[in-house]
């Protein structure tokens, strides 16, 4: 089993110093290094390479060897270490996470702010390669969908990039009215209309808004895009097996088909 610590080379050489009653000054002359430098030994600031450890053993006989291997040791040390304190961070977060989708409600805010944080600072490291991946996994150990927390994901981001720079409205956590299914049918309906999502989303942070006036909204948006009238409207989905490209006739079949690849484990970017 592994310690739970590591000893710098420096904390040997200091007994060695000490020993032989020398001072650090003293020291130095006898090595032909500066003060500093023998300082940055002592404290592993600086590594013990092979001229240094050959320079250790003319002043206190101790094999060159034998430093290198202090050397070694104590950096193993500090990367498990490192790595112990990694894998401990991503356990505390997951215990987290299943603590608020118990609380249920607005618990969607937090694990929002919570996914956000390990996304932009990379906790998710080094135990997974990718968000995506730890997502997934965390999805799982919930017993919740990924779909679920990435549309979480999405309405959070939203409306974060959205408020960017706006006075007088509300963090994501002061919104009495932001939901994250009503955020995502906005979100939807501002890719479309720009002017008519920043409408959408003014009325629902001042008195809310339903969800059945929005999706009516969203259909009727998608429809005029399209084109075509509610009920003629057709999704197709184009597949270019040459160039290994997908292309799909409306936004929605496009989003969905963006969620079922990150659901089997793909990473999409640029979405």
């Amino acid at each position: 089993m592994g310690t739970n610590f590591a000893v710098a080379p420096g904390e040997y050489l200091q007994e060695w110093i000490d020993g032989n009653g020398m001072s650090v000054g003293e020291f130095a002359v006898e090595l032909g290094v500066t003060v500093a430098e023998i300082e940055d030994l002592l404290t592993g600031k600086e590594a013990i390479g092979r001229e240094i450890a050959c320079q250790l053993e003319r002043v206190t006989s101790i094999p060159s060897d034998s430093w290198i291997r202090f050397e070694l040791k104590y950096r193993e040390d500090l990367k498990r270490m490192s790595v112990g304190s990694e894998e401990s961070r991503t356990s505390s977060i997951h215990d987290e996470l299943a603590s608020l989708f118990r609380q249920g409600g607005r618990s969607w805010v937090p694990v929002y702010l919570l996914m956000r944080d390990v996304s932009e600072n990379e906790l998710y490291k080094p135990e997974y390669s990718s968000f995506s991946a730890w997502l997934k996994d965390e999805a799982a150990r919930c017993g919740v969908t990924e779909t679920l927390l990435w549309q979480r994901k999405s309405a959070g981001d939203f409306y974060h990039e959205w408020s960017s720079g706006k006075t007088g409205v509300p963090s994501l956590e002061d919104g009495k009215h932001l939901s994250e299914l009503n955020l995502n049918l906005v979100r939807k309906i501002a890719k479309i209309d720009p002017s008519r999502g920043d409408e959408l989303m003014y009325e629902m942070i001042e008195a809310g808004l339903s969800t059945k006036m929005l999706r009516s909204e969203w259909r009727a948006v998608r429809s005029h895009e399209d084109g075509k009238g509610i009920g003629d409207a057709t999704k197709t989905c184009y597949a270019d097996a040459v160039g290994r490209k997908i292309s799909c006739s409306d936004s929605e079949t496009f989003e969905e088909i963006v969620n079922i690849l990150r659901s089997t484990g793909y990473e999409v970017c640029g979405v």
